[in-house]
């Protein structure tokens, strides 16, 4: 099973290595890493570049946008823009750190279960900033996972996009249909 890692940035200078650091060291590596940078002012993009460079990582790579088109926008392309033999996307903002099994656990489900389209987890909020916005999060519970069919009325399951990783082709399909909103 071929997954990939879509992490979109932008100006996250401050916390883009610890991002990548967590995704490098994963106790199963994703097979790609594809990062489009939105424009950054700051040093985002050369950052991200000189690490990849550093650390010969053959199978990540980085781009930069021309002109900045929104978070929204940079994932939909992403995601429509994801080779075709890949069968999980990973999504990832810059400010994420993640756990790490979190590939291997989410890959054993997706293996154990081809019913399985989208899945998202939990996830701890640690806030960086003492002006940050604190934002309540409910816990899924202990439970292995739920299969839960996707209708209109479940489509938002309130989990930022760092917890989800899609079936390759759904998420196509999905995005395919959505307007470039910023």
């Amino acid at each position: 099973m071929k997954s990939c890692v879509l992490l979109s940035s932008y100006n996250g200078e401050k916390y883009i290595i610890k991002q990548i650091e967590s995704i490098r060291k994963q106790s199963l590596k994703p097979d790609f890493v594809f990062i489009v940078d939105d424009n950054s002012s700051d040093n985002t993009y050369e950052i991200v570049r000189s690490y990849i460079e550093k650390n010969n990582l053959s199978n990540w790579s980085i781009s930069k946008n021309s002109a900045n088109v929104g978070w929204k926008v940079n994932f939909k392309n992403m995601i429509l823009n994801t080779p075709d033999y890949i069968n999980v996307i990973f999504l990832c903002d810059q400010d994420d750190i993640w756990k790490e099994d979190k590939i291997k656990k989410t890959l054993v489900c997706f293996e154990n279960n081809n019913k399985i389209k989208m899945l998202v987890s939990d996830y701890d909020i640690e806030y960086m900033d003492k002006n940050a916005k604190i934002i309540k999060s409910d816990k899924l519970g202990n439970k292995d996972f739920d299969l839960v069919k996707i209708t209109p009325n479940n489509l938002n399951t309130k989990r930022p996009g760092c917890v989800y990783a899609i079936d390759t082709k759904f998420a196509k399909e999905c995005f395919a249909a959505i307007n470039n909103e910023r």
